[in-house]
């Protein structure tokens, strides 16, 4: 028996080599998380083995909103709590630029629409990702964090996977099920054979933290430039004050102009402080690609294996939210594998079923929002264009 010795989180876990998991899922954050509550709420004597190469807490770009979908399974196992001393986000401001041709805002350049939207919550994703990394912990995951996937092999219906630390020791561990929940550049999905995303499927975000004063603290704050057009700016609040600030573009946009992501938020910065905010410098800047649906790869990828959240490319192709998919389909994974295995059945058949219910529930949604965004672009460029045409022949543009 080879055994490795890991410290994580307060915790010091041994690899066995010889044991055999029911499931292993790589990748910590909501999608590989809420797979494994998931699944252990369904099953509590499952083995699964939750596996990152972080150490958490740990950061992670994103907007830090919480959306429909991922509260209402984050209360149906049970861990409603996080929510409950933070306030819920109904208000949303939506900006648009004066040159905008597409459907003009209800009453003037910017306004906010408050008529009964969904609660959002806004949490960062330090926190909110070791709440649910811990939660897994608790219902009997067995975490092994500091160690990165570097190889898979499946033989006679088990994987061998290989393990690499810092330090580049390596670790075996066994399992009958493996899933990627391994984010945007999964090497779960590069070992499947399956290609990565292409630059039309892709978009690419920075996000960062500020303190603003001059704006509501109770809306949830998008504005599109003329620059970022169909992407966007994002303001959203998270407590005294502080907001997470950032801006998307998908990855032909971004490409075609040359410039960084950092330009863009100081241009989103400079935009918000034309309209009266007072924003400190934004601090903890971090930038991330993001796979998105336009290029859909199947729960159910081949014998034994399953992607889900960014692995899979569950990011919408228009507005790039991607926690409210992941969430699902973690809960729908890990629901499925642990009722299939506790009756000792054939994990494929439960990954199957996840991917079923997944195309049933998004698939339409996540092809027209694909179909969208090619409209949206291709008005973005006229848009462009005609305010490029008369900046240089000298009429009055907003710098927005």
């Amino acid at each position: 028996m080879e055994t490795n010795t890991v410290s994580g989180t307060g915790d010091t876990v041994a690899i066995d080599d010889d044991r055999i998991h029911d499931v292993a899922i790589i990748g910590a954050g909501p999608a590989g998380a809420i797979c494994a509550i998931s699944a252990l709420t369904e099953y509590p004597a499952l083995d699964v083995a939750l596996i990152d190469r972080a150490h958490f807490p740990r950061d992670k770009s994103c907007g830090d909103a919480i959306g429909l979908h991922a509260i209402s399974v984050i209360r149906r196992l049970g861990l409603g709590d996080i929510f409950d001393q933070i306030d819920a986000r109904r208000a949303f401001s939506f900006g648009f630029p004066p040159d905008y041709g597409g459907p003009p805002p209800i009453s003037s350049s910017e306004s906010n629409l408050r008529s009964e939207w969904p609660d959002f919550y806004v949490i960062k994703r330090r926190h909110f990702d070791n709440f649910l990394f811990e939660a897994a912990r608790d219902r009997g995951a067995n975490c092994f964090t500091g160690w990165r996937l570097s190889d898979a092999e499946r033989r006679d219906g088990v994987w061998r996977i290989t393990l690499t630390d810092s330090d580049g020791a390596t670790a075996h561990l066994n399992c009958r099920m493996l899933v990627g929940a391994d984010g945007a550049s999964s090497k779960v999905r590069r070992l499947a054979g399956l290609t990565m995303n292409d630059d039309a499927s892709t978009a690419v975000a920075t996000r960062a933290y500020v303190r603003v004063d001059g704006l509501p603290t109770d809306v949830m704050r998008l504005d599109f430039m003329t620059s970022t057009l169909p992407g966007y700016g994002w303001l959203f609040p998270l407590q005294d004050n502080t907001f997470n600030i950032g801006v998307g573009m998908h990855a032909p946009d971004f490409k075609r102009t040359e410039r960084s992501l950092s330009s863009y938020l100081s241009e989103y910065v400079e935009f918000l402080r034309a309209k009266g905010a007072t924003l400190d410098e934004p601090q903890e800047q971090l930038s991330h690609p993001l796979p998105t649906g336009g290029n859909p790869v199947p729960i159910a990828t081949a014998a034994g294996l399953a992607l889900i959240g960014d692995a899979a490319s569950m990011i919408n192709p228009l507005t790039c939210e991607g926690i409210h998919y992941a969430a699902w389909a973690g809960d729908q994974l890990g629901t499925r594998l642990a009722a299939n295995m506790a009756q000792d059945g054939d994990p494929d058949v439960a990954a199957r079923a996840a991917q079923d219910a997944y195309d049933e529930t998004f698939s339409d949604c996540m092809a027209v929002d694909h179909k969208l965004l090619k409209s949206a672009r291709f008005f973005a460029s006229l848009t462009r264009f005609f305010v490029n045409r008369r900046a240089t022949s000298g009429a009055h543009v907003d710098p927005a």
